[in-house]
């Protein structure tokens, strides 16, 4: 990339090309490999800025100009710490508690990264990935959803219940999950958790479900359903009746941020417009809903900011940026290793590859 980046190369017409890096499409958890750094559950969880588990529920806050409240990372300072870090890792200590030192001792530097980064300079280019924010704001607005459900019916029997065929057709909790299969068509999903509902919440393993784009995608045309399906039960709290359309408001900001930073074709006017959905959902789920995390404070201030950045320097919005053609690529060559002969494991990959190469340059 440093090769290509510095060198020109002259056409036969005489012109003289230069070849430029200005994006780095990737997700949160390769970028967070490739630039060095712990995993999104320290102190310092985000590749974008300085910000912390402390500071992270900070409102009106701002990014990137001289006097904000988080400053993006810079190269030097990365490289700066890594080599602290290497050197910190060579004295003595409790090789029990070896991990724990080098992870305090970085959080105590103000920063998050422990290696030099293998992107190298070019880490400074990466944005904010629409998709997987999308699905994981999505996945965090169900799981308060849930927790409201729980909350409006009856927590004891609930508990008590061994399979999720047991829950009575009656209650709130079987109501909003029959909602997400019929109306929100979010079968899968359902499936997913009475099937965690029946065999692994007894043995205290938590929900697990990775919400793709079409999940995403029902939920933000649908999201109202369950949430009517509560506002309709008996002898709510004023409490509960705030947080559920707190819930439903939030659902709202979030259809429309991402309906904007989705797009790869985007106005200036809309760049300006993303801002107010996004810092309107942050201020509400740190005042009224779940405790921020690194997905709400990145929609919240980091892709207002990537998205103008991104405008400014080529033109197109943060679509530009996603993973979503990839993820599809991912699926497809799925398909074909189920499609393979029933040979050796290792001779799958050369088969499908084999198949990939005919399909779309030998044809």
């Amino acid at each position: 990339m440093e090769d290509i980046n510095t060198k020109s190369l002259v056409t036969n017409n005489g012109k003289e090309v230069v070849f430029k890096f200005e994006l780095v499409p990737c997700d949160m958890k390769w970028l967070a490999s490739m630039a060095g750094e712990l995993s999104n559950s320290a102190t310092y969880f985000s590749t974008f800025a300085d910000v912390s588990q402390r500071n992270k529920d900070t409102m009106g806050g701002s990014i990137g100009e001289k006097n904000s409240t988080w400053q993006p990372w810079n190269y030097s300072k990365r490289i700066a710490m890594a080599k602290k870090v290497e050197l910190y890792k060579k004295t003595p200590r409790d090789l029990v508690k070896q991990r724990s030192h080098v992870t305090k001792y970085i959080a105590n530097g103000g920063s998050w990264q422990e290696f030099p980064p293998p992107l190298c300079k070019f880490v400074d280019l990466a944005k904010a990935e629409p998709l997987h924010n999308m699905n994981n704001a999505w996945q965090n607005w169900f799981t308060v959803l849930l927790a409201k459900a729980f909350h409006c019916s009856n927590k004891d029997l609930l508990t008590a219940l061994t399979s999720f065929s047991f829950v009575p057709v009656t209650s709130p909790f079987a109501k909003v999950l029959n909602s997400v299969k019929e109306t929100v068509k979010c079968g899968r999903l359902y499936k997913n958790y009475c099937r965690w509902f029946s065999e692994k919440r007894k043995k205290g393993l938590p929900f697990s479900y990775r919400f793709t784009g079409l999940e995403s995608k029902n939920f933000a045309q649908n999201f109202a359903s369950p949430i009517k399906v509560l506002l309709d039960c008996k002898d709510l709290t004023k409490g509960v009746f705030v947080k559920l359309h707190s819930l439903a408001h939030s659902a709202i900001l979030l259809r429309d941020a991402t309906s904007l930073f989705t797009r790869v074709k985007i106005t200036k006017e809309q760049t300006e417009e993303l801002a107010s959905p996004c810092t309107t959902y942050f201020n509400r789920n740190s005042l009224l809903l779940s405790n921020v995390n690194p997905t709400i404070w990145t929609i919240g201030y980091v892709i207002p900011y990537h998205t103008k950045l991104l405008f400014n320097k080529l033109g197109y919005g943060l679509g530009l940026n996603s993973m979503q053609g990839r993820e599809a690529k991912h699926c497809k060559l799925k398909d074909f290793i189920a499609n393979t002969c029933s040979g050796r494991k290792n001779q799958q990959w050369w088969t499908v590859l084999r198949h990939e190469y005919v399909s779309l340059l030998w044809l």
